[in-house]
């Protein structure tokens, strides 16, 4: 089975190869760049927008919520949060047993820590002891939504329908799949198709990462969930004949089998407990044990900069 690089960014290949790199470049970032933005938006992003003079009224909780809202996409939903780890297969691991097993240890810590990090805020959510959690974890209905956000996502880039591109993907990736669609030659069409999915337990959450956009109190929470996906897909390119008709292209019809671990984020309330509609963010290579020493040592230096500032 063929793993795809490039995840999501495969599904529009698929469908408009004269479409160069460049202007399909929606992949998430994981540039140290990128983890030192999200990290500056957590921590740092803590003054509020002014509200509407024309909004009606509403709780000052409900209002702080609904500006963060406003303010969440355009940073943080274009980027992975710190401590996404998607694990890579044993061909990619490190050759030294120290890094080997360093790795390893690695990926228990942060596996273990992002389930009780979840767990912690599911119990956090309850009003008393006695009391029903309102923040439950859903994991088979998430699966079930990655599957036919999957599927609705795959099947709008083929028909170029743009109004499903922009409902269901974050804005980062929605405007290049938009642009994708209109750079198409209008002499064709395509058709997309799920065969079938490949292996056991999949599609399978192999990264749950839950965090605060900001310090204030009551700030909304971004729940990012990596979804592994392993299918066969079919695409068929059609061209318009001199009739007028569309008739499939000769050879065009290929089946593809391919790995994606596509990223979805939610916006949880905490005051409320509920939770956004789910986006698609796009898609990730696994992590090398590489990047992940690189992220860690960029994240260990920003919160060693954050407790020097904080005692100053």
């Amino acid at each position: 089975m063929a793993s795809s690089a490039l995840g999501l960014r495969a599904s529009r290949n698929m469908f408009s190869p004269t479409v160069t790199r460049a202007a399909m470049g929606a992949t998430i970032s994981r540039t140290v760049a990128a983890q030192l933005a999200i990290r500056g938006s957590r921590f740092h992003s803590t003054r509020l927008p002014r509200t509407s003079k024309d909004a009606g009224p509403a709780a000052p909780s409900v209002q702080r919520h609904q500006q963060h809202l406003n303010a969440i996409e355009p940073s943080v939903l274009q980027m992975m949060l710190p401590g996404t780890l998607v694990t890579p297969p044993l061909s990619q691991w490190p050759r030294t047993r120290k890094e080997f097993f360093g790795f390893l240890w690695d990926v228990i810590k942060n596996e273990i820590r992002g389930k009780f990090q979840i767990i912690m805020m599911s119990i956090s959510s309850k009003k008393g002891i006695l009391k029903p959690r309102r923040f439950k974890l859903n994991n088979a209905q998430i699966i079930l939504t990655a599957k036919a956000m999957h599927r609705e996502m795959a099947e709008a880039v083929a028909a170029g329908n743009t109004d499903t591109i922009n409902k269901i993907c974050v804005k980062s990736l929605a405007i290049p799949l938009m642009t994708t669609v209109d750079q198409r030659p209008k002499s064709q069409r395509y058709e997309w198709e799920l065969v079938r999915y490949n292996g056991w337990r999949n599609p399978k959450i192999v990264s749950q990462v839950l965090a605060p956009v900001a310090v204030t109190k009551g700030a909304p929470l971004v729940r990012q969930v990596v979804v592994r996906i392993k299918s066969r897909q079919r695409r068929t390119t059609f061209e318009r004949s001199k009739k007028g008709s569309w008739e499939v292209k000769p050879g065009s019809q290929q089946e593809t089998d391919l790995v994606e671990h596509m990223v979805m984020v939610s916006v949880v309330n905490p005051n409320t407990w509920t939770s956004s509609e789910w986006r698609i963010m796009g898609s990730i290579q696994p992590t090398s044990y590489a990047d992940w020493r690189i992220e860690m040592e960029t994240l260990a230096a920003v919160e060693a900069e954050e407790l020097k500032n904080y005692k100053l």
